[in-house]
């Protein structure tokens, strides 16, 4: 092996590690919001981790908007934006975006896609925490982050093109909410990463023919 080689592979073990991290890392945007999150994203410390992986892999997106809400009002901007309790809102679940198996758009829970993740998640023996659907955008970014770790580029190919075909759509129905720039910026980011970053990852897998090492 060539010494343009060896670096070129580890530029590559390099772009699929911080992927992995920045998927990881905003997974968290679409979990309720903790108490950790919450200090995190108010003090600005979760924007600067995010930046740095962005910067690593030349995706250049706004930064996160300043958080000046309590606790408490961000954790009602995450049910009004994604749950609606008293209006229009944007599922972070796959499933809701994505045809059903009579090929119908029908909005609801479990379908397909949450089938085929469960699946997906067994042969790795990963469980999905109680509160959330298997395709639900934080479990389904989790999983994306561990198949990286782990190397299994293939794997992530099939993953990337099955699971995360939907963000753009997702993320222009989250804009259309009023009031909630933090998850907007979240559902913008991720789309945008998934699209600049993961679709060339995929390339690349299917131009090597094979996992990467």
């Amino acid at each position: 092996m060539t010494s343009t080689t060896t670096a070129a592979s580890a530029l590559e073990r390099e772009k699929r590690q911080t992927l992995a991290e920045l998927y990881a890392l905003l997974a968290k945007c679409f979990e309720h919001p903790s108490e950790a999150f919450y200090e995190a994203a108010r003090t600005g410390r979760f924007d600067a981790e995010v930046r740095t992986r962005l910067e690593r892999l030349g995706v250049d997106v706004e930064p996160a908007p300043t958080l000046e809400a309590s606790h408490g009002e961000l954790r009602e901007a995450y049910l009004r934006t994604f749950e609606g309790f008293d209006g229009p809102a944007a599922p972070p679940v796959e499933s809701v975006h994505e045809p059903w198996w009579d090929g119908r758009e029908r909005e609801l829970l479990a379908g397909p896609a949450e089938a085929d993740a469960k699946r997906r998640f067994d042969v790795i023996d990963a469980e999905v925490p109680a509160r959330y659907p298997a395709d639900h955008l934080a479990v389904l970014l989790e999983y994306a982050s561990l198949v990286l770790e782990a190397g299994r580029d293939d794997e992530y190919a099939d993953f990337h093109e099955h699971h995360l075909d939907w963000l753009e759509t997702f993320a222009e129905r989250v804009a259309a909410i009023d009031g909630a720039s933090y998850y907007q910026w979240a559902a913008e980011t991720t789309a945008r990463v998934v699209a600049d970053v993961g679709d060339g990852f995929v390339a690349s897998v299917d131009t090597d023919g094979g996992e990467g090492g």
